[in-house]
């Protein structure tokens, strides 16, 4: 088991880290505030990752991705 990494206060993207959650099935989720106004979940290993969770989704409603 690896040492805890507080994220509290860091910026990823537009997400900005509140605290930290825990998800249903156990795992460690960050609660985050996106600048869209949107809240999100997302794990320590995808907001840490280079290519990882930058936004809560707005990102790609932008672009035109949206289904």
């Amino acid at each position: 088991m690896g040492k805890f990494k507080d994220l509290t206060g860091l910026v990823f993207g537009k997400l900005t880290v509140n605290k930290r959650s825990v998800s249903k099935n156990g795992d460690i989720t960050w609660e985050c505030h996106c600048s869209c106004g949107n809240t999100s979940y997302p794990t320590t290993d995808n907001l840490c990752k280079k290519n990882g969770t930058k936004s809560s989704g707005c990102s790609w409603k932008i672009r035109g991705n949206e289904n």
